[in-house]
């Protein structure tokens, strides 16, 4: 009983920590720290366009990496691709050769505190059957793509949060910031630490999360696959006719009409928290 009392302790003293620093982090990132400053340095959103052109072909790859901008992919009304991006000239490095589109935004050197430093603004237009590839590594604000279900969308993020309504296969590697996905067939999630919500997965999908609750409304896979969460709460809605086998080292297991006999497995796995699926 000792030893259980410990764990509980160091469980519930972990949970205060990771809350405490979360609710820091925000602060400092929001710039709500009631200081003339914000510990990122990015007070507002650059609104000079430094770029802005409209292709008609469709390019088989999208990269864009930037130490610290806004990013959306919209779909387009006309069909074509359009790319508008804002900030300073000087930062930006871009080229559309061999199908390929590549840009890259570095923001200027900074050394401790930096102020009042405008983020990048990277706006995309594509057609809504795009069925390219599409890679952003952002150290610093939120991504926001709308629907692009043929696509296959990787995503790396240091800080800020992630949306996605729809993609063939979604691939997100974020540090901090919240996790959001519409539809996709194949779902690889990594968060450190944030909340993830997936509307649906239609074959296969591999969660992980170190502190925050992980929310899916249905999933219908037709591979094995893995939910796993350190620090908080795990609910799917609705799921297909599967084997699901639970663990929870502190908390809840409730697990509907689980099927046995089935070959496809989904394991969940939570150090603390609760576990809850509609089966």
């Amino acid at each position: 009983m000792k030893n259980k009392g410990l764990i509980i302790f160091l469980i519930v003293l972990l949970s205060i920590c990771c809350i405490s620093l979360g609710f820091i982090l925000y602060l400092g990132l929001s710039g709500k720290t009631g200081l003339i400053f914000s510990w990122n340095g990015f007070k507002n959103v650059s609104t000079e366009n430094i770029y802005d052109n409209t292709y008609e072909e469709e390019f088989e790859k999208i990269n864009i990496k930037t130490s610290a901008s806004m990013i959306e992919f919209k779909q387009s009304k006309d069909g074509n691709t359009r790319v508008k991006i804002f900030g300073d000239g000087a930062l930006l490095n871009n080229s559309d050769e061999f199908n390929i589109l590549n840009i890259e935004y570095k923001n200027k050197p900074c050394i401790g505190i930096c102020f009042n430093q405008s983020m990048a603004k990277i706006e995309i237009e594509l057609p809504i059957n795009y069925e390219g590839n599409i890679t952003i590594d952002n150290k610093y604000g939120d991504v926001e793509i709308e629907e692009f279900i043929k696509s296959n969308i990787n995503v790396s993020s240091s800080y800020g949060n992630t949306s996605i309504k729809g993609a063939y296969e979604v691939n997100i590697n974020s540090e901090a910031g919240d996790i959001n996905v519409g539809t996709a067939s194949r779902a690889i999630l990594n968060n450190n630490f944030g909340d993830i919500k997936v509307e649906k997965v239609l074959s296969y999908l591999d969660i992980n999360d170190d502190c925050g609750d992980i929310k899916i409304n249905e999933i219908n896979i037709d591979t094995d696959s893995t939910i796993k969460n350190n620090l908080g709460d795990i609910k799917v809605n609705k799921s297909n006719n599967i084997r699901i086998e639970a663990k929870t080292s502190l908390g809840d297991e409730k697990i509907e009409n689980n099927n046995y006999k089935s070959d496809i497995v989904l394991k969940i796995t939570n150090d603390c928290g609760d576990i809850k699926v509609n089966n």
